[in-house]
């Protein structure tokens, strides 16, 4: 198991979801970058409600998946409250690289579990 997966959540996953799981994380890994991007307009936008909004939705289906690292993550952008675009672009930037990981991870549970 990878440190970017919960071990637990991806055992109750693959055990109630079977080959829904597939469907799932497909979902995921196309959504991402979507909300990612979108994060980034809304910075530049400075609409501070919008960027609030992907970042709790970013969380949700990280936490579905059991992404714990993009989980916090997206929880500590939740919740900031000063608006400066350059950190919250540099977090962004982590973020995307922790999906990156998070993507191969679960790419290697995925061929692990056929």
């Amino acid at each position: 198991m990878t440190d970017s997966i919960d071990p637990a959540r991806w055992q109750d996953l693959t055990m109630s979801l079977g080959d829904d799981l597939d469907e799932i994380i497909e979902t995921f890994f196309q959504d991402t970058p979507v909300n990612l991007q979108n994060m980034e307009a809304a910075l530049a936008n400075g609409d501070q409600q919008c960027f609030q909004r992907l970042a709790h939705s970013l969380k949700s289906t990280a936490a579905v998946v059991g992404a714990t690292q993009m989980v916090a993550l997206c929880r500590d952008l939740e919740q900031e409250r000063v608006v400066n675009p350059a950190i919250l672009m540099e977090k962004i930037a982590i973020i995307r690289s922790i999906f990156i990981q998070t993507q191969r991870a679960l790419n290697t549970l995925m061929a692990a579990r056929s």
